[in-house]
Protein backbone atom coordinates (compact mmCIF):
# COMPACT_ATOMS: atom_id res chain seq x y z
CA UNK A 1 0.00 0.00 0.00
CA UNK A 2 1.35 3.42 -0.93
CA UNK A 3 1.78 6.01 1.79
CA UNK A 4 -1.10 8.49 1.49
CA UNK A 5 -1.06 12.20 2.21
CA UNK A 6 -2.68 11.45 5.57
CA UNK A 7 0.11 9.07 6.54
CA UNK A 8 2.69 11.56 5.35
CA UNK A 9 1.18 14.24 7.57
CA UNK A 10 1.19 11.85 10.53
CA UNK A 11 4.84 11.01 9.86
CA UNK A 12 5.77 14.68 9.89
CA UNK A 13 4.43 15.03 13.43
CA UNK A 14 5.86 11.80 14.85
CA UNK A 15 8.49 13.35 17.07
CA UNK A 16 8.12 10.35 19.37
CA UNK A 17 6.04 7.17 19.68
CA UNK A 18 3.27 8.95 21.59
CA UNK A 19 2.72 11.24 18.58
CA UNK A 20 2.06 8.26 16.28
CA UNK A 21 -1.36 7.33 17.66
CA UNK A 22 -3.41 5.88 14.81
CA UNK A 23 -6.74 6.45 16.61
CA UNK A 24 -8.78 9.57 15.93
CA UNK A 25 -9.89 11.68 18.90
CA UNK A 26 -8.27 9.63 21.70
CA UNK A 27 -9.32 12.38 24.11
CA UNK A 28 -13.00 11.61 23.38
CA UNK A 29 -13.85 15.22 22.52
CA UNK A 30 -17.60 15.39 21.96
CA UNK A 31 -19.20 16.47 18.71
CA UNK A 32 -22.34 18.55 18.23
CA UNK A 33 -24.53 15.64 19.38
CA UNK A 34 -22.69 15.23 22.70
CA UNK A 35 -21.11 11.92 21.65
CA UNK A 36 -17.33 11.37 21.23
CA UNK A 37 -16.51 12.45 17.69
CA UNK A 38 -15.32 9.81 15.21
CA UNK A 39 -16.28 6.93 17.52
CA UNK A 40 -19.21 4.54 17.21
CA UNK A 41 -20.83 1.65 19.07
CA UNK A 42 -22.09 -1.68 17.86
CA UNK A 43 -25.85 -1.71 18.51
CA UNK A 44 -28.60 0.86 18.96
CA UNK A 45 -29.76 -0.55 22.31
CA UNK A 46 -26.16 -0.77 23.51
CA UNK A 47 -26.13 3.02 23.97
CA UNK A 48 -27.79 2.42 27.33
CA UNK A 49 -24.61 0.75 28.57
CA UNK A 50 -22.40 3.77 27.82
CA UNK A 51 -21.45 6.71 29.98
CA UNK A 52 -19.61 9.60 28.31
CA UNK A 53 -20.49 12.24 30.92
CA UNK A 54 -16.93 12.40 32.30
CA UNK A 55 -14.66 14.48 30.05
CA UNK A 56 -12.12 12.38 28.19
CA UNK A 57 -13.53 9.11 29.54
CA UNK A 58 -15.78 6.37 28.13
CA UNK A 59 -17.32 3.93 30.61
CA UNK A 60 -19.15 0.67 29.91
CA UNK A 61 -21.58 -0.71 32.44
CA UNK A 62 -22.23 -4.44 32.56
CA UNK A 63 -24.22 -5.13 29.38
CA UNK A 64 -26.80 -7.87 28.89
CA UNK A 65 -25.24 -8.49 25.49
CA UNK A 66 -21.73 -7.73 24.30
CA UNK A 67 -21.03 -4.04 23.69
CA UNK A 68 -18.20 -2.41 21.80
CA UNK A 69 -16.97 1.13 21.31
CA UNK A 70 -14.84 1.34 18.21
CA UNK A 71 -13.15 2.81 15.16
CA UNK A 72 -13.05 0.87 11.90
CA UNK A 73 -11.03 0.90 8.66
CA UNK A 74 -7.65 1.66 10.22
CA UNK A 75 -4.81 0.76 7.83
CA UNK A 76 -1.90 -1.17 9.36
CA UNK A 77 0.91 -3.07 7.68
CA UNK A 78 0.56 -6.87 8.09
CA UNK A 79 3.56 -8.39 9.86
CA UNK A 80 4.62 -5.11 11.44
CA UNK A 81 4.63 -4.69 15.24
CA UNK A 82 2.33 -2.25 17.05
CA UNK A 83 1.48 -1.28 20.61
CA UNK A 84 -2.12 -1.26 21.82
CA UNK A 85 -3.13 0.35 25.13
CA UNK A 86 -4.95 2.92 27.26
CA UNK A 87 -5.41 4.18 30.78
CA UNK A 88 -8.07 2.05 32.45
CA UNK A 89 -10.21 2.16 35.58
CA UNK A 90 -12.31 -0.85 36.51
CA UNK A 91 -14.60 -1.91 39.32
CA UNK A 92 -15.88 -5.43 39.97
CA UNK A 93 -15.70 -6.83 36.43
CA UNK A 94 -15.23 -10.57 35.85
CA UNK A 95 -11.87 -11.81 34.64
CA UNK A 96 -11.39 -11.50 30.88
CA UNK A 97 -14.79 -9.82 30.36
CA UNK A 98 -13.50 -6.40 29.27
CA UNK A 99 -10.69 -5.86 26.80
CA UNK A 100 -9.12 -3.65 24.17
CA UNK A 101 -8.91 -5.36 20.80
CA UNK A 102 -7.37 -4.81 17.39
CA UNK A 103 -8.94 -7.21 14.91
CA UNK A 104 -8.73 -7.86 11.19
CA UNK A 105 -11.43 -7.65 8.54
CA UNK A 106 -14.39 -9.90 9.58
CA UNK A 107 -12.70 -10.47 12.99
CA UNK A 108 -11.12 -13.81 12.08
CA UNK A 109 -7.95 -12.92 14.04
CA UNK A 110 -7.28 -10.41 16.79
CA UNK A 111 -4.89 -9.11 19.43
CA UNK A 112 -6.56 -8.70 22.84
CA UNK A 113 -5.49 -6.77 25.92
CA UNK A 114 -7.65 -7.84 28.87
CA UNK A 115 -8.43 -5.22 31.49
CA UNK A 116 -7.73 -5.84 35.20
CA UNK A 117 -10.83 -6.77 37.20
CA UNK A 118 -10.57 -3.89 39.72
CA UNK A 119 -8.12 -1.00 39.88
CA UNK A 120 -9.41 0.28 43.23
CA UNK A 121 -10.70 3.54 41.79
CA UNK A 122 -7.28 4.45 40.35
CA UNK A 123 -6.23 4.85 36.72
CA UNK A 124 -3.78 2.25 35.47
CA UNK A 125 -1.91 2.33 32.17
CA UNK A 126 -1.91 -0.97 30.27
CA UNK A 127 -0.36 -1.91 26.93
CA UNK A 128 0.31 -4.86 24.66
CA UNK A 129 2.74 -5.26 21.76
CA UNK A 130 1.36 -7.32 18.87
CA UNK A 131 2.07 -8.16 15.27
CA UNK A 132 -0.55 -7.12 12.73
CA UNK A 133 -2.22 -10.24 11.37
CA UNK A 134 -3.14 -10.78 7.73
CA UNK A 135 -6.34 -9.10 6.60
CA UNK A 136 -8.30 -8.03 3.56
CA UNK A 137 -7.30 -4.64 2.09
CA UNK A 138 -5.01 -4.04 5.12
CA UNK A 139 -8.08 -2.94 7.12
CA UNK A 140 -8.28 -3.29 10.91
CA UNK A 141 -10.57 -2.15 13.70
CA UNK A 142 -9.98 -1.02 17.27
CA UNK A 143 -12.61 -1.72 19.90
CA UNK A 144 -13.17 -1.34 23.62
CA UNK A 145 -15.21 -4.49 24.22
CA UNK A 146 -17.27 -5.69 27.20
CA UNK A 147 -18.54 -9.28 27.00
CA UNK A 148 -22.25 -9.78 27.62
CA UNK A 149 -23.57 -11.09 30.91
CA UNK A 150 -20.89 -9.50 33.08
CA UNK A 151 -21.11 -7.05 35.93
CA UNK A 152 -19.25 -4.00 37.19
CA UNK A 153 -17.92 -0.98 35.28
CA UNK A 154 -14.93 -0.56 32.97
CA UNK A 155 -13.64 2.85 31.85
CA UNK A 156 -10.87 3.92 29.48
CA UNK A 157 -9.17 7.16 28.57
CA UNK A 158 -6.35 8.08 26.15
CA UNK A 159 -6.52 4.85 24.09
CA UNK A 160 -3.84 4.31 21.46
CA UNK A 161 -2.62 2.08 18.66
CA UNK A 162 0.83 3.07 17.40
CA UNK A 163 3.79 1.54 15.54
CA UNK A 164 6.20 -0.09 17.96
CA UNK A 165 9.02 1.61 16.05
CA UNK A 166 7.53 5.06 16.59
CA UNK A 167 7.51 5.64 12.82
CA UNK A 168 4.44 5.82 10.58
CA UNK A 169 5.17 4.35 7.15
CA UNK A 170 2.08 3.21 5.25
CA UNK A 171 -0.36 3.30 8.18
CA UNK A 172 -3.52 5.41 8.06
CA UNK A 173 -6.06 6.45 10.66
CA UNK A 174 -9.72 5.58 10.27
CA UNK A 175 -11.82 7.92 8.06
CA UNK A 176 -13.08 10.93 10.02
CA UNK A 177 -16.74 11.86 9.72
CA UNK A 178 -17.79 13.87 12.80
CA UNK A 179 -18.19 17.56 13.53
CA UNK A 180 -16.89 19.64 16.41
CA UNK A 181 -19.02 20.68 19.38
CA UNK A 182 -19.27 24.22 18.00
CA UNK A 183 -20.63 22.94 14.70
CA UNK A 184 -17.34 23.50 12.87
CA UNK A 185 -15.65 20.87 10.73
CA UNK A 186 -13.23 18.57 12.55
CA UNK A 187 -11.46 18.14 9.23
CA UNK A 188 -11.41 19.68 5.79
CA UNK A 189 -13.92 17.22 4.35
CA UNK A 190 -14.54 17.93 0.65
CA UNK A 191 -18.19 18.50 -0.28
CA UNK A 192 -17.91 15.88 -2.95
CA UNK A 193 -16.69 12.41 -2.00
CA UNK A 194 -16.07 10.01 -4.87
CA UNK A 195 -18.68 7.37 -4.07
CA UNK A 196 -18.13 7.81 -0.37
CA UNK A 197 -16.09 6.81 2.65
CA UNK A 198 -16.76 3.36 4.04
CA UNK A 199 -18.14 3.58 7.61
CA UNK A 200 -18.81 -0.15 8.06
CA UNK A 201 -19.67 -3.23 6.02
CA UNK A 202 -23.05 -1.77 4.95
CA UNK A 203 -22.88 2.02 5.05
CA UNK A 204 -20.85 4.61 3.14
CA UNK A 205 -20.68 8.33 3.90
CA UNK A 206 -21.44 10.03 0.58
CA UNK A 207 -21.54 13.63 1.79
CA UNK A 208 -20.66 15.65 4.89
CA UNK A 209 -21.05 19.41 4.50
CA UNK A 210 -21.95 22.61 6.31
CA UNK A 211 -25.15 23.28 4.38
CA UNK A 212 -26.40 26.74 3.54
CA UNK A 213 -29.98 27.43 2.35
CA UNK A 214 -30.30 27.10 -1.40
CA UNK A 215 -26.64 26.13 -1.96
CA UNK A 216 -25.95 23.01 -4.02
CA UNK A 217 -24.07 20.10 -2.43
CA UNK A 218 -22.79 17.40 -4.78
CA UNK A 219 -22.20 13.69 -4.15
CA UNK A 220 -21.90 10.52 -6.21
CA UNK A 221 -23.33 7.02 -5.93
CA UNK A 222 -21.63 3.99 -7.42
CA UNK A 223 -24.88 2.14 -8.11
CA UNK A 224 -28.65 2.49 -7.82
CA UNK A 225 -29.91 2.26 -4.25
CA UNK A 226 -31.24 3.93 -1.12
CA UNK A 227 -29.74 6.95 0.58
CA UNK A 228 -30.37 8.53 3.99
CA UNK A 229 -30.29 12.33 4.28
CA UNK A 230 -29.99 14.14 7.62
CA UNK A 231 -29.79 17.83 8.51
CA UNK A 232 -29.01 18.91 12.08
CA UNK A 233 -27.92 22.06 13.97
CA UNK A 234 -30.37 24.66 12.75
CA UNK A 235 -32.68 22.21 11.02
CA UNK A 236 -35.81 23.39 12.88
CA UNK A 237 -37.01 25.35 9.88
CA UNK A 238 -36.32 22.63 7.30
CA UNK A 239 -39.35 21.26 5.48
CA UNK A 240 -37.86 19.60 2.45
CA UNK A 241 -34.75 18.84 0.47
CA UNK A 242 -34.38 19.19 -3.27
CA UNK A 243 -32.57 16.29 -4.83
CA UNK A 244 -31.67 16.65 -8.49
CA UNK A 245 -34.28 19.39 -8.76
CA UNK A 246 -37.14 17.40 -7.23
CA UNK A 247 -38.62 18.01 -3.77
CA UNK A 248 -38.06 15.34 -1.11
CA UNK A 249 -40.16 15.71 2.04
CA UNK A 250 -38.32 15.70 5.38
CA UNK A 251 -39.46 14.37 8.76
CA UNK A 252 -38.31 15.36 12.26
CA UNK A 253 -36.47 12.41 13.85
CA UNK A 254 -34.30 12.61 16.97
CA UNK A 255 -33.56 16.31 16.67
CA UNK A 256 -32.70 16.06 12.97
CA UNK A 257 -34.63 16.48 9.76
CA UNK A 258 -34.34 13.24 7.79
CA UNK A 259 -35.38 11.77 4.48
CA UNK A 260 -34.84 8.55 2.58
CA UNK A 261 -35.09 7.97 -1.16
CA UNK A 262 -33.87 5.71 -3.93
CA UNK A 263 -31.46 7.19 -6.48
CA UNK A 264 -29.80 5.98 -9.67
CA UNK A 265 -26.04 5.64 -10.00
CA UNK A 266 -24.08 8.78 -10.79
CA UNK A 267 -23.67 12.34 -9.58
CA UNK A 268 -26.44 14.07 -7.60
CA UNK A 269 -27.16 17.59 -6.42
CA UNK A 270 -28.77 18.11 -3.00
CA UNK A 271 -30.13 21.44 -1.75
CA UNK A 272 -31.43 22.06 1.79
CA UNK A 273 -33.81 24.89 2.70
CA UNK A 274 -32.13 25.45 6.06
CA UNK A 275 -28.54 25.75 7.32
CA UNK A 276 -26.94 22.99 9.35
CA UNK A 277 -24.79 19.87 9.26
CA UNK A 278 -25.80 17.92 6.16
CA UNK A 279 -25.01 14.22 5.88
CA UNK A 280 -25.85 11.68 3.18
CA UNK A 281 -25.22 7.95 3.67
CA UNK A 282 -25.79 5.06 1.30
CA UNK A 283 -27.77 2.35 3.08
CA UNK A 284 -28.85 -1.22 2.33
CA UNK A 285 -32.44 -2.17 1.55
CA UNK A 286 -34.18 -3.05 4.81
CA UNK A 287 -37.14 -5.41 4.62
CA UNK A 288 -40.30 -4.93 6.66
CA UNK A 289 -39.70 -1.42 7.96
CA UNK A 290 -41.55 1.89 7.83
CA UNK A 291 -40.01 5.34 7.75
CA UNK A 292 -39.79 7.34 9.91
CA UNK A 293 -41.49 5.54 12.82
CA UNK A 294 -41.24 1.72 12.80
CA UNK A 295 -43.01 1.27 16.14
CA UNK A 296 -45.95 3.65 16.42
CA UNK A 297 -46.77 4.11 12.74
CA UNK A 298 -50.04 2.74 11.43
CA UNK A 299 -49.16 0.56 8.45
CA UNK A 300 -51.63 0.61 5.56
CA UNK A 301 -52.28 -2.51 3.51
CA UNK A 302 -51.36 -2.00 -0.14
CA UNK A 303 -52.68 -4.18 -2.94
CA UNK A 304 -50.45 -4.44 -5.98
CA UNK A 305 -51.95 -5.29 -9.39
CA UNK A 306 -49.85 -8.04 -10.95
CA UNK A 307 -50.40 -6.45 -14.36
Amino acid sequence: MKTTALAAVALAFCANAADCNLLNNPGFEKDATGFPADWCFNREYAAKTYDVSEDGVVSLRAPKDGSSFNQVDIHLVPGRKYVLGAEVRTSGIPKEFARLVVYNYAWTESASLYLPTDTGGEWQKVSLEFEAMRTRDELYSFTFYFKGGGEGVAAIRAPFVRPASGVVDGEERAPRFSFGGDGSRRQATPERLACGKKLNSLVRRLLAADAKPGVANRFSTACEGWIWIALSDGADGAKEFKLDGKAVGAAAVGGRMEAMCRVPAGEHVLVADSAGELVVNSIPTIMGTYFPDPIDAEIDTVTVDAD
